[in-house]
């Protein structure tokens, strides 16, 4: 059985045991028992990645839910609770960065939860999302928002992440 096959009779394994003790269990709560299982696991793999670079590299993502990309407050929310569940310091909380989730990553920031600003598939996209942080700086707005930040909520700006990237995507022929 190659790796693939034993991944999948391992997820299914792990669907049938989570439904045996928890049967009304919806979609959504296995998928997030499984995804959060995961990630820890991920995240222990690149524990020694993230302390010997101390904290520069080996972060892993895990997204808040697309159907708040237009709620801040569910936002904050949302990534308060995954940044608790997953319980690692090498999770890096995927935020929207539409209107809505700028001010959180704004706040997420603020109380220390290492972020990755998503959603952005232009320059503009990119551009609107840091000039919203950091008003007229230009290339470096990110990171002087982020120091801004640690300044007014007096935090280490040596143990706070926060990224933003223009996301690509390429279509394959079917």
């Amino acid at each position: 059985m190659d790796g693939q096959a034993l991944l999948r009779v391992d997820r299914a394994f792990a669907v049938h045991r989570l439904t045996e003790r928890v049967p009304d269990a919806t979609d959504e709560q296995i998928y997030e028992a499984l995804v959060v299982t995961d990630i820890r696991e991920a995240c222990d793999v690149l524990a020694p990645v993230f302390e010997e670079s101390e904290g520069v590299d080996g972060y892993v993502s895990l997204e808040v839910s697309p159907h708040l990309a237009h709620d801040t407050a569910g936002t904050i929310a949302d990534a308060h609770r995954l940044w608790d569940k997953v319980d690692r310091p090498n999770l890096m909380i995927k935020v929207p960065a539409t209107l809505a989730g700028i001010p959180a990553v704004e706040e997420l920031i603020a109380a220390n939860i290492n972020v990755n600003a998503t959603l952005m598939f232009s320059l503009e996209d990119y551009e609107g999302g840091t000039a919203r942080w950091c008003p007229g700086c230009g290339d470096l707005a990110v990171l002087t928002a982020v120091q801004r930040i640690c300044r007014d909520e007096q935090l280490p700006p040596e143990k706070t992440v926060c990224v933003s990237g223009i996301g690509c995507s390429s279509r394959f022929p079917h």
